[in-house]
């Protein structure tokens, strides 16, 4: 009653603070990408992994769109093209080995008709990209696509590859027109926002593509072994054996 202290042991518990030790994001981070990979992991967690610590880019602005509309439309685009997977053989071997026609010299490669064909599907493909810059949608699916269909043609392609032609690809723009375009200006920021997000959905679609090919190659595999383990040699039980 009143204001009385209370003489009685107090039913809940005292709260001991806990020594907690605080953990910045970047350390979880770091200890993910130096976690090393066990062989019994499958590769679709791996795969979420690594892509988990990829950065997804930007996606652009109606202003970057219509810079970038502007720009393409000015260039000489199959030029551009086979300007791009030339100065990309003389940097890399590496990918020149993965093409049917790598290994034809730079004199005669231009007038090839194969990589006449090859550098035609990709203006197709990236007119394509550039004509629907307003559904975003549209831009991944394609990206997403014709990352998919390189994994069914070409083996370990790396993250590196796909940046290394991108970043050949703008320069070729660059040069194509002259002075339409200033490296680090409004317009060459739009290209490269614009490459970072082909180059991001087209590395996921390989990825994808791949691990399914890896997939259904090694159940075709343990397939054919399990067949040739459960198959017994009967003979024909009318035959006589002298």
């Amino acid at each position: 009653m009143g204001n009385k202290p209370s003489t009685s042991p107090s039913t809940h518990p005292v709260r001991v603070p806990q020594n907690t030790q605080s953990r910045r994001n970047s350390e979880y981070r770091s200890r993910v990408i130096e976690a090393p990979n066990p062989d019994g992991r499958r590769w679709s967690v791996v795969t979420t992994t690594q892509r988990s610590m990829s950065i997804k880019p930007k996606r652009l602005s109606p202003r970057h769109r219509n810079l970038i509309i502007k720009s393409w439309n000015k260039t000489n685009k199959l030029k551009v093209a086979k300007d791009t997977f030339i100065e990309l053989f003389k940097i890399s071997d590496e990918i020149r080995s993965k093409f049917a026609f790598g290994d034809i010299t730079m004199k005669r490669l231009r007038f090839d008709e194969r990589f006449i064909a090859h550098c035609e599907r990709f203006v197709s493909a990236l007119n394509h990209v550039i004509g629907h810059l307003d559904e975003i949608g549209a831009v991944i699916e394609s990206a997403e696509t014709l990352g998919r269909k390189h994994a069914t043609m070409v083996d370990a392609l790396k993250h590196e590859h796909w940046q290394m032609f991108i970043d050949t690809l703008i320069d070729r723009i660059m040069e194509n027109e002259g002075r339409q375009m200033i490296a680090g200006g409004e317009v060459h920021m739009a290209w490269k926002m614009l490459g970072q997000l082909l180059v991001f959905h087209m590395r996921l679609g390989y990825d994808r593509e791949a691990l399914k090919i890896a997939r259904n190659n090694r159940s075709l595999a343990a397939n054919e072994q399990r067949i040739n383990k459960n198959y017994l040699y009967l003979p024909d039980r009318d035959v006589q054996y002298a």
